[in-house]
């Protein structure tokens, strides 16, 4: 298991080359910083009182009050210009201004026992036990992303969530590095979790961020550490200070660096040109401004844009509400309307009666045709027709009678039979066909619907004048289609069972087969043993050599055909 931040113990301080001074505060647009501080305040607002309660056992309490404020790189750039490597002080217009650990106790919270981690211990045959349970099972390190993914998941505030969060603290606030893991050297400091609170943190992350900024100073690409200490914007970390004064750190933020920035200008720092870095500044300051503005704007817009939503959808509300109204006040004055409600407000009783007469009046016209057993069979499906059409009679009543329709309802029956209604694949639906529909009175005699007729895919070997027909299911019709886009042999056991489907169809003198269009229509091909043709049904009746070209219709003819040719080769098929 590597080390991630290469925890050496230092040689002194690193010596800083001599040559033109380049301002961190103009690197760092280009720096890797691993420190987040809304990844932390985020994972600590999902944690319930007992969690936060367990937390603050630990001596970590003060962390769970840290603010989602921004980090400033400009801003730690600018400090970490000041810092000398000597003094291990920040200077500050002339003054040298250390970073202590009791400066980072009273500013973070952490605690600052009696045991000095100096340097990082080494991991030992006990912590790997840790280690295996806490790494990424897909890596060879412990994860950032799991230990974050694993606290969320915690219902419980036991020592494995402890342990987790600590691991995350130094990840993402007290000792991060450019890495999306935490060095497996820190289990040894969490696996006592009584232990967790005597141990001086603040000590350690502190020492942590000044090895980094020596580093930095030393030639290293990226700032790592505590970066929250480099730019203090909030005081609620402060403690008790006593007499005291509080260290000017705690107050650290823009406009404190501008007055330095200023300062510095005039007294002068060796190898700084002040002209060149106010001409720096100003544009920072110039490009901070209009990113502001940009986002004010924006944000106005954002809010602009959801009132007139907010507006627009309560028109709507108000323009439907009117209709709804003047529809009631005014279906009275319309015959048409009140014609409508009468027909289909027929009783069920009404239904079944008539339903009863019909089936009566075929039922004697077969009965030289039919056994008792047919009888009893056809009693079922009579039975079973009533419920049906009574269903369907209620069912269109209640789509009738909304108010959303009636409205659609009332329109069509008033408007001139050259209205244009709906246009379906080309196909234009004028007023004068589709007032079939809500008046069939008035219809001409060529657009004449179904009265209430129910057509089922269940029912098949129905007895008809003109011999036996059988309305084959939509699903054996795309298996059909299928097997007839097939190339090759199929297997035995599928040729056997297709072809026992496609023998019933030898029994029968019609077969009707649904098929679709463009998944927004059906049609019907009918196959007519008896006149040798191939018959089409379509509302949207369309050219004969349309119909040969589809490939549909033509793969599900090849389909029935290849499996009538197999069932007739068995010759356990019989047929009429």
């Amino acid at each position: 298991m590597a080390d991630q931040d290469g925890n050496a113990r230092d040689e002194g301080p690193p010596q800083v080359p001599q040559q033109a001074h380049v301002s961190f505060a103009l690197k760092m647009s280009s720096m890797t910083i691993a420190c987040s501080i809304p990844k932390f305040v985020s994972l600590v607002q999902n944690f319930d009182s007992c969690q936060k309660e367990a937390i603050e056992r630990i001596g970590f309490g003060g962390l769970l009050q840290m603010p989602d404020i921004t980090l400033q790189r400009i801003t730690c750039g600018h400090i970490a210009d000041r810092f000398d490597v000597t003094t291990e002080c920040v200077e500050i217009e002339g003054i040298q201004i250390p970073i202590t650990t009791f400066d980072v106790q009273c500013i973070m919270g952490l605690p600052a026992g009696e045991l000095l981690i100096t340097p990082r211990p080494v991991s030992n045959d006990e912590d790997y036990k840790y280690y295996s349970v806490y790494k990424d099972p897909k890596k060879k390190n412990i994860s950032l992303a799991i230990l974050q993914e694993e606290l969320l998941k915690a219902k419980v505030a036991d020592e494995h969530f402890l342990r987790r969060f600590v691991l995350f603290a130094i990840g993402y606030i007290l000792c991060p590095t450019t890495k999306p893991f935490v060095s497996s050297n820190y289990l040894a400091l969490v696996k006592d979790i009584n232990q967790i609170k005597h141990i001086n943190w603040a000590a350690l992350t502190r020492d942590f961020l000044i090895r980094s900024l020596k580093k930095l100073k030393g030639g290293r690409t990226n700032l790592e550490g505590n970066l929250p200490l480099l730019q203090v914007q909030d005081s609620k970390y402060k403690l008790t200070y006593g007499d005291r004064t509080p260290p000017l750190m705690s107050y650290w933020n823009e406009m404190k660096v501008n007055s330095w920035l200023k300062y510095d200008s005039k007294h002068g720092i060796s190898g700084l040109n002040s002209a060149n870095m106010d001409i720096v500044l100003g544009q920072l300051l110039q490009l901070q401004q209009s990113i502001q503005f940009l986002d004010n704007k924006m944000t106005n817009k954002l809010i602009s844009i959801d009132g007139i939503c907010n507006q627009n959808r309560k028109d709507i509300q108000e323009i439907e509400k009117r209709l709804r109204s003047a529809f009631h006040a005014t279906s009275a004055k319309h015959p048409k309307v009140e014609i409508i409600h009468e027909q289909f407000n027929i009783t069920n009783q009404e239904e079944v009666r008539t339903a009863q007469a019909d089936d009566t009046k075929n039922t004697q016209t077969e009965s030289v045709k039919t056994t008792r057993s047919d009888k009893e069979k056809g009693s079922s499906n009579q039975h079973t027709k009533h419920m049906m059409t009574s269903c369907t009679t209620r069912r269109n009543s209640q789509l009738l009678h909304r108010p959303q329709n009636a409205i659609t309802i009332n329109y069509i029956s008033n408007c001139k039979d050259n209205i244009l209604l709906s246009a379906i694949n080309g196909v234009k639906l004028y007023s004068q066909f589709l007032r079939a529909l809500v008046v069939p009175q008035e219809a001409p005699p060529t657009s004449k619907w179904l009265n209430g007729s129910l057509i089922k895919d269940e029912q098949a070997d129905t007895p008809r004048g003109n011999g036996m027909a059988l309305l084959e299911s939509k699903a054996h019709c795309q298996q059909w289609k299928s097997d007839g886009a097939k190339k090759g042999t199929f297997s035995k056991t599928y040729r056997q069972r297709r072809a026992t489907v496609a023998s019933k169809y030898l029994n029968h003198d019609m077969i009707f087969l649904p098929l679709n269009r463009n998944k927004d229509h059906w049609y019907v091909v009918v196959l007519n043993a008896g006149k040798q043709k191939i018959q089409i049904l379509d509302s949207i009746r369309m050219d004969r050599n349309t119909y040969k070209a589809n490939k549909d219709l033509n793969d599900t003819i090849k389909g029935i055909d290849k499996f009538i040719a197999y069932a007739t080769e068995d010759k356990s098929v019989t047929t009429r």
